[in-house]
């Protein structure tokens, strides 16, 4: 709900109230920006995650991306940046994986140590260092068929 929340414009409430439910009738539909093959597309400017079959919209993900906010680690002060570009799942760990950050539920890491991965905090807005946060349920969701696999392509803009 929260998703469709973002792409319509309507505030991020999470309830599907009479106006989230005119905006889903009305057709309010993300548009993909890939056109071919099974791509993995995350849009920072709506926080939102879409599972894409060439060049439609067969799911949509309410997401975290990162903050913007400098943070310390390792002795050295950072910024949380999720970078753009085109990029692919390279590994993923399916559990928990622990990093120097905290754990990471189910992640698909697509550069060096960022990834998608299901997370208990998802806010509607840009919260985490870099990685690509859904909820724990999105996150098996996403491990099924249809999902997001080693080899998958990620489109982040």
């Amino acid at each position: 709900v929260v998703a469709i929340q973002k792409v319509a414009g309507l505030s991020r409430d999470g309830i599907c109230g009479p106006l989230t439910w005119s905006r889903v009738d009305g057709g309010v539909r993300p548009q993909a920006r890939s056109d071919t093959g099974h791509v993995v597309e995350v849009r920072k400017t709506t926080q939102t995650l879409l599972i894409v079959d060439s060049g439609i919209a067969r799911g949509i993900y309410n997401t975290s991306s990162a903050s913007g906010h400098r943070y310390y680690q390792g002795g050295d002060w950072h910024i949380a940046l999720t970078p753009s570009g085109t990029f692919r799942v390279f590994r993923q760990v399916d559990g928990g994986d622990s990093g120097p950050l905290g754990s990471l539920y189910r992640p698909q890491y697509f550069e060096g140590g960022i990834a998608v991965h299901g997370y208990t905090s998802v806010p509607s807005t840009p919260a985490s260092h870099g990685c690509v946060r859904v909820s724990l349920r999105a996150m098996d969701n996403l491990w099924g068929v249809g999902g997001i696999q080693v080899g998958s392509s990620v489109l982040v803009y």
